[in-house]
C-alpha cells in the first residue's frame, strides 16, 4: 500500500475519533426514538456503518 493510501486511512481514523468523541456523542443522547430505536444507538451504528463503507471503498479503489 502506498503512502497516500495510508494517509487516507489515517484520515478515516481521525474522522472517527473526532465524531465518536464524548462531546459529539452527547449531542445524540436524547430520549427520543426512531422506529423504536433510541437516537443514541442509531447515530452510533450509522456512523460506524458509514466508516466501514468508506474504508471498504477506499481499500477497494486503491488496492493493488
Amino acid at each position: 500500500m502506498k503512502k497516500r493510501h495510508k494517509q487516507k486511512f489515517l484520515l478515516i481514523s481521525l474522522f472517527l475519533l473526532m465524531v465518536l468523541n464524548v462531546p459529539m456523542i452527547f449531542m445524540f443522547n436524547h430520549k427520543a426514538a426512531v422506529l423504536g430505536i433510541p437516537v443514541f444507538y442509531l447515530a452510533i451504528f450509522i456512523i460506524w456503518l458509514l466508516v466501514i463503507i468508506w474504508s471498504y471503498y477506499t481499500l477497494k479503489k486503491y488496492y493493488e
